[in-house]
C-alpha cells in the first residue's frame, strides 16, 4: 500500500509542477522566527520561477485531521523562516504528504486545502 502511495504521489507531483526543481533530503540549519536554533531535513523542496514549497512526508496518520495537521505546522513554519532567509525566492507554502492515506494538506497564505495524491 504505501508503495501505490508514495508512487501516487510522485505522479500527482510531476503533473501538477512538471517545470519545476524538485530537491530531495535538502538540510536546513538556522534559527526561527524566536530565535531558536533549528536543525532538519526537508524532504521534499520544490522550486518554482515563483519560489518554493516544502513537503514533509509523514507516515504516522491515517485519519487527517485539522489537529493533526496543526501538531507539525511549527516544523514546517521554522524551515520556511529558515529557507526564507537564504535563498532568493520566497517559500509559497508547505505541505504534508500522508503517506499511508494517500493524502497531502497544504497551507498557503492562510489557506488549507486537501488534495488526493
Amino acid at each position: 500500500m504505501v508503495n501505490t502511495e508514495l508512487n501516487n504521489f510522485q505522479t500527482f507531483i510531476n503533473e501538477k509542477y512538471p517545470a519545476s526543481n524538485l530537491l530531495y533530503e535538502v538540510p536546513v540549519n538556522g534559527k526561527n522566527e524566536d530565535g531558536a536554533l533549528v536543525s532538519g531535513i526537508v524532504d521534499l523542496l520544490i522550486e518554482e520561477d515563483a519560489g518554493y514549497w516544502i513537503i514533509d512526508h509523514k507516515t504516522d496518520q491515517l485519519d487527517v485531521t485539522d489537529e493533526s495537521i496543526t501538531a507539525h505546522l511549527p516544523q514546517l513554519m521554522a524551515y520556511a523562516t529558515i529557507i526564507d532567509g537564504y535563498r532568493e525566492k520566497p517559500v509559497l507554502g508547505v505541505g504534508i504528504n500522508w503517506v499511508r492515506s494517500g493524502q497531502l494538506s497544504i497551507v498557503t497564505m492562510g489557506n488549507t486545502r486537501k488534495h488526493g495524491a
